[in-house]
């Protein structure tokens, strides 16, 4: 994935240098920005689980948790507005990152307490997620040394939560609805900007989303709840009009 990537953004920096030699992003001046990220990420998630009684409708005393780990490899677009005024600049924008990437699968066996505890029958519950539709809002205060730029980075990031559980057996299953996760967004880079308008930037983030705490909506009505964090860098390329 990482090669594709490279080969998607090497024909785009070439393109976008030919493009913006008439163009001007100098002091003083504002304008629209756009271009191509390539990303390498850690999602990293932990949880628990809390079964239900059917009989009772209380909780019982089994938790299951789990941590998981997965690294991605993602491409994103990015549009923003940005100039600056001497040393001081201002960013302000959006990416995207299409396409969906899994946070990894995790499985358990149980026995089925349906028929007691004797002659119940064994069950595997497999717990597995996927994100997409991943979109982050931002701004850059800029802080410039000739082409180069300084900036702290901070934002918002949405992200559709997809639940692919496979968690239904007896009395002891579960479905969790999925969720629109929102999470904050705090990082760093640095930037150098052509006078024609070409730029290139790298930085780092960390993104905090709150907690996904949910009940199942069959079942023995377990509850889960789940954190995830996402740490990435990415080497972005693009063209300021």
């Amino acid at each position: 994935m990482k090669y594709k990537l490279l080969g998607i953004l090497v024909p785009f920096a070439l393109m976008i240098s030919f493009l913006s030699m008439p163009a001007k992003a100098g002091d003083g001046e504002w304008g629209l920005a756009v271009g191509l990220k390539a990303i390498t990420g850690d999602l990293d998630t932990s949880g628990s689980e809390h079964e239900f009684d059917t009989v009772t409708g209380k909780a019982t005393p089994e938790v299951n948790t789990a941590t998981k780990s997965a690294s991605a490899e993602l491409g994103a677009i990015f549009v923003e507005f940005a100039g600056r005024n001497g040393v001081l600049g201002f960013s302000t924008g959006f990416e995207y990152i299409p396409g969906a990437a899994s946070l990894g699968t995790s499985a358990r066996t149980d026995t089925d307490l349906s028929g007691g505890s004797e002659g119940g029958a064994s069950a595997t519950y497999t717990a597995k997620a996927e994100v997409e539709d991943v979109i982050t809002f931002y701004i850059e205060p800029t802080l410039y040394f000739g082409n180069f730029g300084l900036y702290p980075k901070a934002g918002v990031t949405t992200l559709d939560l997809n639940t692919l559980e496979t968690i239904s057996s007896g009395t002891d299953s579960s479905t969790y609805p999925n969720k629109t996760m929102y999470g904050g967004v705090l990082g760093a880079g640095i930037k150098w900007q052509h006078d024609s308008g070409f730029l290139v930037k790298l930085e780092h983030t960390e993104t905090n989303f709150k907690p996904y705490d949910e009940t199942s909506t069959t079942g023995n009505k377990n509850r889960i709840k789940a954190e995830l964090d996402y740490s990435a860098t990415s080497l972005a390329i693009g063209w300021q009009f």
